[in-house]
């Protein structure tokens, strides 16, 4: 290949972006809905960290996502006894969802997907335009601000099913990532 060729095709390449996304309120909401699931977890642990069983940190991290470029996100890190459980904002340019949290254990990671908050499953279609581009969208239609969106947990792959996070289930998810 030439410079030119390569030239070419770096220019072609700058068209290729989509913009029918509005990424800065992407962002914002993607911010936003971190900020609510620290919330939650402080609120929910708030008792255990009174006690001085469990010390929660904020650990920031930056994230380089195509679209929002480079931005940083905060994440959480709990330590008790000789546990250190890190919840690790992941992104918000996933398929289905509008960002991935994970929370990482000693002996397992577990997967919090910010979905709609009516799902129970993935909803996705995929449609093949008529020059043969694939596209893959949620099947129902909404875009990203109209949607009622909520924290939920997701089971592996490869039949996904989403389980609404609250105490109890967060509770269960720091054992699993602990104890596997």
């Amino acid at each position: 290949m030439s410079e030119r060729e390569f030239e070419a095709f770096l220019k072609e390449a700058e068209g290729d972006f989509s913009t029918t996304e509005n990424w800065e309120d992407r962002l914002v909401l993607w911010q936003d809905k971190l900020q609510v699931l620290r919330a939650d977890i402080h609120q929910w642990l708030a008792k255990y960290v009174e006690a001085g069983s469990i010390v929660i940190s904020e650990e920031e991290k930056t994230l380089i996502e195509e679209g929002l470029g480079s931005y940083t996100v905060k994440g959480l890190r709990l330590e008790f006894g000789h546990h250190i459980i890190s919840i690790t904002p992941v992104g918000t340019r996933l398929i289905g969802s509008v960002g991935r949290v994970d929370v990482i254990g000693p002996k397992a990671t577990q997967r919090l997907l910010l979905v709609d908050k009516t799902a129970s499953e993935p909803n996705i279609a995929t449609y093949i335009t008529p020059n043969g581009e694939v596209e893959v969208f949620e099947a129902t239609g909404q875009y990203f601000v109209k949607v009622d969106w909520a924290w939920k947990l997701a089971t592996r792959p490869p039949e996904v099913k989403y389980t609404h996070l609250d105490a109890n289930a967060f509770f269960d998810i720091l054992m699993k990532v602990v104890n596997g």
